[in-house]
């Protein structure tokens, strides 16, 4: 790959990152409502913690970023992990936090979370939609900085 190639695709998940903590931070919020225990306690909903998680991933993908730019090589294998990790959380079992189930909110569930993308429904599933398709695009960014011309037949 050329230079200028290989630097805009070493920098490209670092904008990506960027666009991530900047997208749950403005524009694609989740729910910052709290949920009553039974025992009268409010606790948050689990897309705030999604939302914390998404921040953390995010600035390590900024950190990979400038450390591929200032040594001239990504290392592709944790950028393809953290843009995986960044579309899992999003899915309820191993490793997901996942989002809330419902399909609209109910009483105080969602806060005022809702950003202007939402679709009129529960705010995560915009975070989540958008979360998705940030880590599909940060993973297939490591797989093309992995492709090198030079080594094939």
């Amino acid at each position: 790959m050329s230079v200028s190639k290989n630097r805009m695709i070493t920098a490209l998940p670092g904008i990506l990152g960027f666009l991530t903590i900047l997208s749950v931070l403005t524009w694609a919020k989740p729910c910052t409502g709290t949920l009553t225990l039974s025992s009268g306690m409010e606790v948050p909903m689990a897309c705030y913690y999604l939302k914390i998680a998404a921040f953390a991933v995010s600035v390590i993908l900024i950190s990979l970023s400038l450390s591929g730019i200032t040594q001239k090589h990504l290392s592709a294998l944790p950028v393809i992990i953290c843009g995986l990790m960044l579309a899992a959380l999003t899915f309820s079992g191993i490793g997901g936090i996942r989002i809330c189930a419902g399909d609209v909110c109910s009483g105080n569930a969602c806060g005022s979370g809702s950003g202007i993308f939402s679709t009129g429904g529960m705010p995560c599933h915009t975070t989540a939609v958008f979360l998705r398709v940030i880590g599909l695009l940060t993973a297939l960014c490591g797989c093309i900085s992995l492709y090198d011309p030079e080594k094939q037949l």
